[in-house]
């Protein structure tokens, strides 16, 4: 349940860490076309433990709705979250992970700056607390907006099968296709790694046996 979530999220998101630091949450989300309609998909981060002391990282599906508009993923973001979440609590968002394209970083800046935009605009509570939610050590605060690492080793994985054996047809997921063998392979192994491992390692002495002979 969408509203008992929430309140289990809010005394541990409120409770500075032992070390007296805020604690903030963030977001992924990413764009996905499916039978040529868009939709675009945000996840945060939350806490699994019921003990506010005991960080047990785990996400929170926020939204998957159909976005016709890209440029408008920033302000859906923030509206979905201010939604479930309130704006109080909302204002503990401190940026988030998403691919390395100059427009998706540039959707977690907006996006917290929207949240930000609403939390000044709102009027809510004293100055004092509106100062807190909005400032720290005296230093206003800024999202981190982070990329993906990881991306860079696919995007070279994705160019260099499209070169040798061609490209996939988009949103066509029922195309027979070397890249998605790879992909259910790649399933396969995180599965169960030692038994794919070892399904690795016959193949691989059965080939040596026959560079042998």
């Amino acid at each position: 349940d969408s509203a008992l979530a929430t309140n289990k999220f809010e005394p541990f998101i409120k409770q500075r860490s032992p070390h007296g630091f805020r604690r903030y949450f963030y977001s992924s989300s990413d764009d996905s076309e499916h039978y040529s309609r868009n939709r675009h998909v945000l996840v945060i981060s939350t806490n699994a433990s019921d003990d506010i002391y005991i960080i047990e990282p785990s996400f929170r599906h926020v939204t998957s709705s159909v976005n016709a508009v890209k440029s408008s993923s920033a302000e859906k973001n923030s509206q979905a979250i201010v939604s479930m979440l309130g704006l109080e609590i909302a204002a503990y968002y401190g940026g988030g992970t998403n691919d390395n394209a100059a427009d998706a970083q540039k959707e977690i800046r907006f996006t917290f700056n929207d949240i930000m935009g609403a939390v000044k605009d709102s009027g809510e509570g004293s100055i004092s607390v509106l100062h807190e939610m909005i400032y720290e050590n005296g230093v206003e605060r800024r999202p981190i907006a982070f990329g993906d690492p990881f991306h860079i080793a696919n995007l070279c994985v994705t160019w260099a099968s499209i070169f040798a054996f061609g490209d996939t047809e988009k949103a066509d997921h029922s195309q027979v296709h070397h890249r998605q063998l790879l992909q259910s392979i790649h399933s396969l192994h995180s599965a169960d790694v030692a038994f794919s491992q070892s399904k690795m390692d016959d193949v691989m002495k059965g080939f040596y046996q026959n560079q042998a002979m």
